[in-house]
């Protein structure tokens, strides 16, 4: 073998043998974070009216309902409630507003428990669906102008 050719193996065995350098840990860390709030909504059928329609005074008056659905968070704490209480309730006569019709909103059929619903949400894609029954006030109907009476009710959602 030549003496340069000797001289490059040398060089390249020096190298192969020589210990790897350490390497800097210059590695840095970062975090992962998510948060997913408790959320409720709140949807009431499409064009929903309680509709009692022509009241004759003496007989009985049927109740009526409308239906709705929430959605709620898993285990979210949840409250429907209607905004200025369920009962105790008046429609206004539409010229005559001194003139009104009494009536009450209710859990049952029977009207006989105030609407209000409580309970723990089951998921953001799970419906608890609710139905408001109404019931007017017969004696109401008694001393009532004839004409149109309407109200607006709102449904409210209270969550944690």
């Amino acid at each position: 073998m030549n003496r340069r050719m000797m001289f490059f193996v040398c060089i390249g065995c020096a190298f192969c043998l020589a210990a790897p350098a350490a390497l800097a840990d210059s590695g840095k860390v970062f975090h992962l974070n998510a948060t997913i709030p408790t959320v409720c909504s709140l949807s009431i059928d499409t064009g929903a009216v309680m509709d009692f329609g022509s009241i004759l005074p003496g007989v009985p008056v049927a109740t009526r309902s409308v239906n709705g659905n929430a959605q709620c968070s898993k285990d979210a704490v949840y409250q429907i409630s209607i905004k200025d209480g369920a009962e105790n309730r008046s429609m206004k006569h539409l010229t005559q507003p001194e003139s009104v019709l009494g009536y009450r909103l209710c859990s049952d059929a029977t009207c006989n428990t105030p609407f209000f619903q409580t309970g723990l949400g089951l998921g953001s894609d799970v419906d608890i669906s609710f139905t408001v029954h109404g019931k007017l006030d017969e004696t109401s109907i008694l001393n009532a102008l004839a004409g149109a009476y309407v109200d607006t009710v709102t449904v409210l959602i209270a969550f944690q």
